[in-house]
């Protein structure tokens, strides 16, 4: 299966993916007025049974400090990732 690798100087900060992922997503913020604050959210899009879909969260707000290096790394898993952090299950019409 598809899976982002995300690592943080150099170390594996996570892996994002799962069997019935739609979607996976990286989002970097730079918060300009104050200084030396940014964070990142790693998350994902699930299909469930139906009409149903899942947001799933590996990362959410996790601080970014001056000077840090960010890596995403595309990748293939045969299995799926550890459990994230949250899934929020929504429902969709089609």
């Amino acid at each position: 299966m598809r899976a982002l690798e995300i690592l943080r100087n150099g170390s594996v900060l996570c892996v994002a993916g799962t069997e019935n992922a739609s979607l996976l997503s990286v989002h970097l913020n730079l918060f300009i007025e104050v200084p030396g604050q940014g964070t990142l959210r790693v998350s994902g899009m699930n299909e469930l049974e139906g009409e149903r879909s899942s947001h799933t969260y590996w990362l959410e707000e996790e601080v970014v400090a001056p000077g840090e290096s960010l890596s995403i790394r595309f990748t293939n898993l045969e299995s799926p990732c550890p459990q994230p952090a949250k899934s929020r299950p929504t429902q969709y019409s089609t």
